[in-house]
């Protein structure tokens, strides 16, 4: 009998985590990856359409790949350049890209995958979710045709860019709202996952010593990266947006429940055995679920105001980030500031 492979479209801002994350989506035989879309987040958006093109062309992706938003819907744009290095995907030279970029908009192809997809599509977000949520105000006739949206990004107790915010959400929060607020199924892996689901140099050794062209590269992305981390004191370096991908793919190493479960990790370091995730349930205007490691959130956190820095509203951590402005919208049509993002 014949899998029937689930339709998947990558989104994000290669950035090596990026990087891994679609490696591993790539040589899982579950997923028929039908389109990959860019946004602006740890470079510019010339920085990671490069980047995806040189990223699809080392995994032989045959999806093809679109430019998305150069800036977020509202705010203006923030790099991560300094964890990425110069290309956003400094440590090794890649071989020459042999893909094309698509003549299409991420929203374009966003929406004609939707469109023609027989089966319900699953969408990881690794980056900004301002192609998502611009789809979304677009073409809100398209959310049964997504099956789930898995993306990287917030934190229950911490950010890293912020002490409140987590990259991903600060640098488009009105996208996120947009995105929490649909009704689509979301799962969020935020730092609470992504900062216990470490890599030591150890595993880049085992790596490296796999000895093919592949893993030569992946190890030295690996060292760049972990580089950045090891001069902030870390002893591993957490590897973000894989855990976006693995918990779709790997359902089963969780268990979900109301208002703690737990989640567990086979074969992998002692502090990755407990990692909580956050859902967001279809249907459902302010039903969090939580996988969490077991143990009592703080009162400070627990509390609906503090869950809604990165859920309810969408607006908590604006007050972290130095604009002249905010301006807040909710639902119909894209600003036009968010329009101008695809030009």
């Amino acid at each position: 009998m014949t899998m029937r492979k689930v339709p998947v479209i990558l989104d994000g801002d290669p950035g090596h985590d990026d990087a891994i994350a679609w490696m591993i989506a790539a040589a899982s035989p579950e997923f028929d990856i039908r389109a990959v879309t860019t946004v602006a987040g740890n470079k510019d958006i010339g920085n990671v359409t490069k980047n995806a093109l040189d990223i699809c062309s080392l995994y032989g992706i045959q999806a093809p790949v679109a430019k998305g938003a150069h800036g977020p819907l509202v705010v203006a744009g923030i790099t991560a350049g300094n964890f990425h290095g110069v290309t956003g995907l400094d440590g090794a030279e890649l071989p020459p890209a042999t893909k094309k970029l698509s003549s299409m908009s991420a929203l374009e192809l966003m929406e004609k995958v939707l469109e023609e997809s027989e089966e319900p599509v699953v969408i990881f977000a690794t980056g900004a979710e301002t192609n998502i949520a611009a789809l979304l105000l677009h073409r809100p006739d398209l959310k049964s045709k997504i099956k789930c949206i898995h993306v990287m990004g917030g934190g229950i107790e911490t950010g890293n860019w912020t002490p409140a915010a987590e990259f991903n959400i600060l640098v488009d929060p009105e996208a996120v709202n947009v995105v929490l607020e649909s009704g689509v199924k979301v799962t969020m892996c935020g730092l609470d996952v992504t900062e216990r689901a470490l890599v030591y140099p150890a595993d880049v050794d085992r790596i490296r010593s796999i000895g093919t062209p592949m893993a030569d590269i992946v190890s030295k992305w690996l060292d760049f990266f972990g580089g950045t981390h090891a001069a902030m004191g870390y002893k591993g370096w957490p590897l973000h947006d894989p855990c976006a991908v693995l918990s779709y793919l790997r359902p089963e190493i969780s268990r979900s429940g109301t208002p703690i479960s737990r989640w567990k990790r086979r074969d992998c370091s002692p502090e990755a055995k407990r990692l909580p995730i956050m859902r967001r349930n279809r249907n459902s205007t302010a039903g969090w679920s939580w996988m969490s490691t077991g143990k009592p959130l703080s009162k400070k956190s627990s509390k609906l105001s503090g869950l809604t820095a990165e859920g309810g509203n969408g607006h908590g951590q604006n007050h972290y980030r130095k604009r002249n402005h905010r301006t807040s919208f909710h639902g119909g049509k894209l600003p036009a500031s968010g329009i101008d993002t695809f030009r």
